[in-house]
């Protein structure tokens, strides 16, 4: 019987590797909540210190002759059975040896299994990251400079029958210290930039079991991480331009391009980081009794040399905001957009330095746009000025 199971096991594991059970979840550096609550689009926008790392050119679109810093910025993000299903893991794995025969791992399986049984068919979604930026636009040249550290956990939950389970994990932890100056020319006209980035990647994509999960017991986290994971770190260098279209001055509208992890960097075990080639449209308007608008269209990735997918919907991003409050004292703004075909939403709050965040966007986890959606939420909150 019991062969019988694992024959079922692994058939089911093979199921998932070649339907949509998997998680095609786009590689990405670093999900700035402002950006995210305005659809992901900033490759012709810019605006804040870590819009380096989308296009390097943009921080020339950020106000002159000022410094903008991001200190100690903490953004959680989660879907709605992130925090439960893993605190429910926790607790399954926590069971000690109710029948008190010796085997406490067959009681933790049993937990286990009830708790994949309640989740079945659902994603779990939870991480954290923290950056550190600063950035400063001067009259000819702009640079920015900061580190990123972000952990992320995504998990598909599946029970096929009473005696196992699979959980699709994909676990994704980055250290990214970065550094990247724009150059502007012809009247601030043109601005062309470049970023280095050196990325340090730990990742986990594959499929754990029920019984690896109990088996484990407190060492699970280690397990996924270390013993399914792997590790590579590489130099990579992203450019990136931005053209301030001279016609219509009250629209203020520019054209972006950058282009991101140039030559597909090699991060040894975990093979090459995609180059994505990403362009944008964008508009800072003046319109009398509003402060800083902003409107966006971005298309992420135009060679598609993520091969993941070919889905156009899942590039091309819609955004803008407002700050309906904007003074010293007291900022204020609201947020909205389009991302990969979901709406997305944000607000700031910002009491002299201090600020929060509430943002949500949809993620696709599917093969294309309206597939599999994953409804996320991001906290933050730092020191911004």
């Amino acid at each position: 019987m019991r062969k019988i199971n694992y024959i079922f096991l692994l058939l089911f594991i093979v199921l998932l590797k070649i339907s949509n059970a998997q998680i095609y979840e786009y590689p990405v550096i670093y999900k700035d909540p402002r950006i995210m609550g305005r659809g992901g689009v900033n490759i012709a926008l810019g605006g804040y210190s870590t819009s380096v790392l989308y296009n390097p050119a943009s921080i020339s679109l950020n106000k002159k002759n000022k410094y903008l810093v991001d200190m100690l910025r903490i953004n959680l993000s989660y879907d709605e059975n992130g925090i439960p299903f893993f605190n429910d893991i926790q607790d399954a794995v926590s069971t000690g040896d109710r029948n008190q025969n010796g085997y406490v791992e067959d009681d933790r399986l049993k937990e286990v299994l009830n708790v994949l049984n309640s989740y079945s068919g659902q994603t779990a979604h939870a991480g954290w990251d923290t950056v550190v930026a600063i950035s400063r636009t001067g009259s000819d040249i702009a640079y920015s400079f900061g580190l990123l550290i972000s952990t992320r956990y995504t998990a598909k939950i599946y029970k096929y029958s009473h005696t196992e389970g699979v959980i699709n994990v994909y676990f994704d932890n980055y250290i990214v210290p970065f550094a990247g100056v724009s150059f502007n020319f012809f009247q601030k006209k043109l601005s062309l930039a470049l970023l280095w980035k050196y990325i340090f990647r730990r990742s986990t994509y594959d499929n754990v079991s029920a019984r690896e999960i109990a088996y484990k017991g407190y060492e699970i986290d280690s397990y996924i991480i270390d013993d399914l994971g792997d590790e590579g770190k590489s130099n990579a260098f992203d450019i990136g331009a931005v053209y301030r279209i001279p016609l219509l001055p009250i629209l203020k509208p520019t054209l972006g391009i950058s282009i991101q992890n140039i030559g597909n960097p090699d991060l040894g075990e975990l093979g090459e980081f995609p180059q994505t080639i990403n362009v944008g449209f964008g508009m800072n308007p003046i319109i009398k009794g509003y402060r800083g608008i902003k409107l966006g269209i971005d298309y992420i990735d135009i060679t598609k040399n993520i091969d993941t997918d070919k889905d156009t919907k899942k590039r091309l991003r819609y955004g803008m905001e407002i700050k309906v409050i904007d003074n010293p004292i007291l900022n204020f703004t609201v947020r909205t957009g389009i991302y990969q075909g979901y709406l997305t939403a944000g607000i700031e709050a910002r009491l002299t330095v201090v600020s929060f965040i509430f943002t949500t966007y949809a993620e696709e986890l599917g093969i294309e746009s309206g597939q599999d959606k994953n409804r996320r939420y991001i906290l933050s909150a730092g020191l911004s000025w």
